[in-house]
């Protein structure tokens, strides 16, 4: 049996002369055919699956670097400003704050994009950083040139804060610059409704929309990991509803908060969620029972059978298996999420007015 014709063939590469004299063998030894012979020589070699990406040690070793130097420069930032701050005036104090924002913003800004995730989360710490920086820088400035004090300070310097997180966050959507976007952002609310509305219950409610707000754009997936940004919106829901509960209605508004967080929780079948809802009950019942029924023992029998029933539900729907498929609210659409967010924010207006008239 003679081997696979190869005549006015082009000269073959290494790895076509290693399958070609692999074959040829094959087919002399009797294990294929020479039509098979043809086949797999007209197929060619199969190219090498390739090799799994893995993060280059230099990419690990400058993230450590470069989280150890920031530590270092805290430590050293914070070793000066307790040995020379009552020495520097207020130009130097506010040079050297704002030296210490401009020099986070540039360093993160200088991370290579060849060093892949670890050098993202290193930028993400760096503009995050910067933006307690920029918020120390401006709250001096309110302090020591405009002569602010108490909730106007805190406007000043969340404020500006947010403007630059916002400002970064255009450039890299990173996890932790949101949530020091988010943070300042709701400060920004909350001391802005204290200068405006007073500091009472008001603050509270404008925490409160900036959290549904949160949880919105993250049900919409204009802010992401979805799971995630709605925990965090929940939670500062219900850290917001805190700031009611020295009053009847703030401690019904409270334990409503708890509550549309665990049902929103059941919609979307989000575990984390429904355990910043168990989080927001906890603080709230307590509370509300203290207050409405001090010297009553039935009341929290009663609440002890609810949770006993509660956990009794729960065994059995996961004795039932996990659903399938992704549940319809899992996701709101991007125009719904949107329209909704600028609803509550245009409502927020009015009601922190309202709050505030009546608590003032």
């Amino acid at each position: 049996m003679s081997a696979p014709s190869t005549a006015h063939a082009p000269a073959p590469r290494p790895a076509e002369q290693r399958l070609s004299t692999e074959v040829t063998t094959w087919v002399a030894e009797g294990l294929i055919t020479e039509e098979q012979g043809a086949r797999l020589l007209a197929r060619g070699p199969v190219a090498a699956p390739p090799a799994p990406h893995r993060p280059a040690a230099t990419s690990v070793v400058a993230e450590a670097l470069g989280y150890l130097g920031g530590v270092v420069v805290l430590v050293g930032a914070i070793l000066i400003g307790a040995r020379v701050w009552h020495q520097l005036d207020t130009p130097g104090r506010l040079a050297v704050l704002g030296l210490a924002a401009a020099l986070l913003v540039a360093a993160g800004a200088a991370v290579p994009t060849r060093l892949g995730p670890p050098g993202q989360r290193l930028r993400a710490v760096l503009w995050t950083a910067s933006l307690g920086a920029t918020a120390a820088t401006f709250g001096v400035f309110a302090v020591e040139v405009l002569d602010f004090d108490g909730a106007e300070v805190g406007l000043v310097a969340a404020g500006t804060a947010t403007v630059l997180g916002v400002l970064l966050f255009l450039v890299d959507r990173a996890l932790l610059l949101q949530i020091g976007t988010g943070v300042a952002a709701l400060a920004t609310a909350g001391t802005l409704a204290s200068v405006v509305a007073g500091p009472e219950a008001a603050p509270g409610v404008a925490v409160w929309a900036g959290g549904v707000v949160w949880v919105l754009l993250g049900w919409g997936e204009l802010l992401q990991p979805r799971i995630v940004v709605r925990a965090l919106g929940g939670a500062a829901m219900i850290f917001g509803a805190m700031f009611t509960l020295q009053y009847d209605a703030g401690l019904v508004f409270a334990l409503a908060t708890a509550t549309l967080i665990v049902v929103m929780a059941l919609l979307a079948r989000d575990p984390l969620l429904l355990a910043v809802g168990a989080i927001g009950a906890f603080q709230s019942l307590p509370a509300a029972v203290s207050e409405w029924f001090p010297d009553s023992l039935a009341v929290p029998i009663a609440l002890v059978v609810l949770g006993l029933v509660l956990v009794g539900l729960a065994v059995r729907v996961v004795r039932r298996g996990p659903a399938v498929g992704e549940p319809r609210l899992a996701v709101l659409p991007r125009r719904a999420a949107v329209v909704a967010a600028t609803v509550v924010a245009v409502l927020a207006v009015p009601a922190v007015a309202v709050v505030g008239a009546l608590t003032g």
